[in-house]
């Protein structure tokens, strides 16, 4: 700052000194006063002692800071002019300014106070946006910015006397905002009388928006909000309301578009599952679409792109075919032709080729607690035999549950029906034997001890079940434990029968346990099933469960239709004729639309299935009744299946081919069947004419099967570290193979497994349609007669295996197998020239097994070295772990076979006293129904013990003994 005296441009520091000049200038006037003070008399003197000499003193003081403040402030005034101080100082006031936009004109105003207008206006430094300027006279900045940002500069004003003051200022320029335009094109269709909600939006302009109508209506009931742009209300009227949307924006700019609102009489569609939610990215994947109120016509999308095609089953059900899409999650939707649409976002995932591995299924995402209760508050109730029903109804779970206990060896000869009572977690009714002491948990039921020592629940005449829940009703938290549960030829239902009434998804039953129970028909009668299990928290366990047989239909040890899960079968001996376990194959009314219940969640763990070969018509032990044989286990439809732990045996062709495991989804009495996710591992197959059947479609005729179910139905399916035994024909009559999989299976992987002898097939792969993401790995099987047989192009034809097991896109993996044998027609260097790192040694004998024993009873666990895991073990096998051919990870191919044994030990496990016959009074007789015949053998006189003479029930002449029972036979010849 330049100073000549006081007389220069104040800023607002002058202003500071301008105040310390009067202060000076009041200070001098006041020491004046103390010196003239001093020389009169008219006034007391303020120090007396104050002598002439020194008010001299400070006279001359007083004139030097006079001086000084005459030099330092004179010319200071409030005009600039000597005399007066500042009053009015010169300031700019704007602090900001509006945001401006690129292409946008701009016009704002710089402000100022205090000194002398008229102002004059400046920028010193800094930068003001290209395209605007400061007009000096006025302080207005105009024009049209071209480039966006944030600018500062520092802006001056005077005033007429040449004062000035500066500041800096801050001004934001945008980019440049698009035209303001109407992006709404269309709304979703309403249903009248239900609650609609769209919102139109708009882009471009400057926000905030206003919204309104300019012409015709909106449906009544349904309003425009003017702030938000929401349609929102409840239609009261049906049909095409036409109305013209505007929006303006904070520059009161119009954009508008004609739009129109449909409402519908038609309930609105919705989606409650996708059925599979993945697929191959090239398409071609069959989903079922499961929901409600779906139109004939209607259209299907995954994400944007329409499905290749759609049909519509019914108003509950659309079968859509997957278009071919990127990777990765979309959602699906279904049009009505009225325009109304349902989405359910993100349920499926298009997935390209897994080079990493298979395609794995999840396992059950939920199980049943079997602890048995604390029972200890319970309130214990004694039960006369004949009165077990009136206990029931009068019993109660509160507050802490019942024990219901009939006597000991006591037969009770009534139809029960479990009613719906109110039971908390942790509160049952308990009905049981009182007096015995069970198996600790964990422990099968053996029915040679027990039998006369349970009470027994039998029936005397026709009733559809012994035990049964209240139909549909949802009865729940019954423990039927320590029992015995006879069908003596009357039943039409089963045995005990959970849930075979239900009408309605709400009214399953939940939370039933069966409890080291002794559940059987008899050896002479018709009996369609031990147990019929419907509902969730549903469990079998530790329990003996026999004689499920019937001549001209299926019979099951247990079978379920309809669960939504979890359940539980742990643990038993299952002996049944048709299917010793089924999934599907009835219908309950839930497997109408819209309900399709399947099975969910279920475990198999631990079990024993088993045939007597006494129902094989064959054998020397026939007892002649010819109930009709189909396989061990089969899932005509589920979801989440475990089956674990397992051994099962003895099967035959008879009523089907002699196929031990069918994973076969089918249609079947209204059901619309999907089968996924299911984990077949560690279980031991033998004895049996067939392996698996695997399929992904239903068909209404497996021989003629273009004419079967179109849609897919079968994902995820896992066979892993499985051992399958004594696979011969000659045996035991079937097709001799270890799998056949046909229509469109998407996910087998087939991992891990030992076969000790095929006849026919090792893997048959029909080309009805080709399955997809098929893996074949660490393997030990012979070759069979055919090896990899692909239907209509012979063995082993690579080509052909490739297209039909190459499904999606998808090539199949077969690698790291030992696969023994030369097929039919090959050279003995086959093997090299089809798959990837497998071994084909001339014969499974030379594969280094403890005991091959011809593939039939053997102990297939391979030598790892001389003396080791036996000493029949002279050397390590190739394909033991270690060792140079060994299988992926470096482990042993095939399955664990010492594991697998191990768990054969504890679960295949006979009844401790069976009865055996050592000889006959007489080879042969003349059987005129009037002479006796001697039986003789051991535990003869078990409790539930039946004499059959071909087919026909013979009551003894006497009371049987332990070693002898006198019958007469019947009147016959031959």
């Amino acid at each position: 700052m330049k100073m000549n005296g006081c007389n220069v441009k104040r800023s607002h520091d002058e202003f500071a000194k301008t105040y310390a000049c009067a202060i000076c200038s009041t200070l001098v006037s006041r020491l004046s006063s103390v010196v003239n003070g001093a020389g009169r008399t008219d006034h007391p003197r303020p120090n007396s002692s104050l002598s002439s000499k020194r008010a001299w003193v400070l006279a001359i003081m007083i004139l030097s800071l006079s001086m000084v403040c005459l030099i330092g402030c004179t010319g200071i005034t409030s005009a600039g002019k000597p005399g007066s101080l500042p009053e009015n100082p010169l300031q700019i006031q704007t602090a900001t300014l509006l945001s401006g936009a690129v292409s946008a004109n701009y016009n704002a105003s710089l402000t100022a106070v205090g000194g002398v207008p008229p102002y004059t206006w400046n920028a010193l430094s800094g930068q003001l946006p290209e395209g605007l300027t400061l007009i000096p006279t006025t302080g207005v900045i105009v024009g049209t910015p071209t480039e966006a940002g944030s600018f500062s500069f520092a802006a001056q004003v005077h005033d007429t006397h040449s004062d000035a003051a500066s500041a800096f200022i801050a001004l934001n320029i945008a980019a440049a905002s698009s035209p303001l335009q109407l992006t709404t094109t269309f709304l979703p269709v309403g249903t009248i009388n239900a609650s609609y909600s769209a919102t139109l939006t708009a882009t471009g302009g400057t926000a905030p928006y206003s919204w309104s109508t300019t012409s015709e209506q909106l449906p009544p009931g349904v309003t425009l909000r003017a702030a938000t742009g929401a349609i929102a209300g409840t239609p009261s009227q049906a049909g095409t309301f036409s109305f013209t949307a505007s929006v303006s924006d904070s520059k009161a700019t119009n954009a508008s578009s004609a739009l129109s609102l449909n409402i519908s009489t038609a309930p609105a569609p919705t989606i409650t599952t996708v059925s599979p939610n993945t697929g191959a990215t090239a398409g071609g994947t069959s989903v079922t679409i499961s929901g409600s109120n779906f139109q004939p016509g209607a259209t299907v999308k995954f994400g944007n792109t329409p499905a290749t095609s759609a049909q519509i089953t019914n108003s509950t059900q659309i079968q859509a075919m997957t278009p071919a899409e990127a990777a990765g999650s979309v959602n699906v939707s279904a049009t009505n032709t009225d325009g109304q649409v349902a989405t359910d976002a993100s349920t499926f995932t298009f997935a390209g080729a897994n080079p990493n591995g298979p395609i794995l299924p999840t396992l059950p995402q939920a199980t049943v607690n079997t602890t048995f209760p604390d029972t200890t508050p319970y309130t214990v109730t004694n039960v006369t035999p004949g009165r077990l029903q009136a206990a029931i109804n009068s019993a109660s779970c509160n507050p802490n549950g019942t024990i219901l206990q009939l006597p000991q060896g006591a037969v009770d000869k009534e139809a029960i029906v479990l009613p719906l009572k109110t039971c908390a977690s942790g509160q049952w009714i308990v009905v049981t034997t009182a007096g015995v002491t069970l198996p600790s948990q964990g422990t099968r039921l053996d029915p040679s001890v027990y039998a006369g020592q349970l009470a027994k629940i039998t029936n005397s005449v026709g009733n559809p079940s012994i035990v049964q829940t209240t139909q549909d009703s949802p009865v729940n938290h019954y423990w039927l434990s320590g029992l015995e549960i006879e069908d003596t030829g009357f039943l039409t239902n089963g045995v005990v029968n959970i849930g075979g009434y239900t009408t309605v998804p709400t009214n399953f039953p939940s939370y039933i346990i069966i409890d080291r129970c002794y559940i059987h028909g008899r050896a002479e009668t018709n009996t369609a099933r031990d147990v019929s299990m419907n509902g969730s928290n549903l469990a079998v366990v530790d329990s003996y469960l026999s004689e499920a047989h019937e001549v001209g239909a299926d019979a099951q040890a247990i079978a379920s239709f309809s669960a939504p899960g979890p359940i539980l079968i742990q643990n038993n001996f299952l002996e049944g004729s048709g299917e010793n376990v089924i999934f599907g194959g009835a219908s309950l009314a839930t497997n109408n639309a819209p309900y399709n219940v399947f099975v969910y969640d279920a475990t198999l763990r631990g079990n024993f299935f088993y045939k007597p070969v006494a129902w094989r018509t064959s054998d020397p032990s026939y007892a002649g009744l010819h109930w009709g044989i189909k396989n061990l286990l089969e899932t005509k439809e589920g979801v989440r299946v475990l089956a674990e732990n397992n051994v099962l045996e003895n099967n035959w062709a008879d009523a089907q081919t002699g196929d031990a495991i069918l994973f076969t989804p089918t249609e079947q009495s209204g059901m619309n069947t999907v089968l996924q996710d299911v984990t077949f591992r560690n279980n031991t197959i033998r004895h049996v004419g067939s392996g698996f059947q695997i399929t992904g479609r239903s068909a209404d005729d497996f021989g003629n099967r273009a004419t079967g179910d179109p849609l897919h139905r079968t994902d995820r399916i896992l066979i892993q570290n499985n051992l399958l035994d004594d696979v011969k024909v000659s045996s035991w009559p079937g097709n001799g193979r270890f799998i056949i999989v046909e229509l469109g299976v998407n996910g087998l992987t087939i991992d891990h497994n030992t076969v000790s002898w095929l006849d026919d097939q090792l893997v048959v792969v029909t080309t009805s349609l080709p399955e997809a993401a098929f893996f074949f790995t660490n393997n030990i099987a012979p070759a069979a007669r055919y090896g990899f047989f692909v239907d209509a192009n012979g063995a082993n034809n690579l080509s052909a295996i490739n297209q039909w097991l190459g499904g999606g896109g998808l090539l199949p993996m077969i690698s790291t197998n030992v696969i023994a044998g030369t097929p039919s027609g090959l050279s003995s260097n086959w093997c090299s020239s089809f798959f990837t790192s497998t071994r084909c040694p001339s014969s499974l004998a030379s594969a280094g097994f403890v005991n091959y024993n011809n593939g039939s009873g053997g102990d297939y666990r391979l030598c790892s070295g001389s003396g080791t895991p036996a000493p029949s073990c002279s050397g390590p096998s190739p394909y033991a772990a270690g060792q140079k051919f060994s299988c992926t990870s470096n482990t042993d191919c095939g399955a664990n076979v010492a594991q697998l044994q191990k768990t054969e030990s504890q679960v295949a496990i006979f009844p401790s006293r069976l009865p055996t016959i050592s000889f006959l009074s007489a080879s042969s007789m003349v059987c005129d129904g009037a002479n006796p015949l001697t039986i003789s053998g051991t535990n003869l006189n078990l409790p539930g013990t039946d004499v059959l003479i071909n087919g026909v029930a013979i009551t003894p002449k006497s009371q049987p003994t332990l070693t002898s029972i006198a019958v007469v036979p019947q009147a016959a010849t031959g």
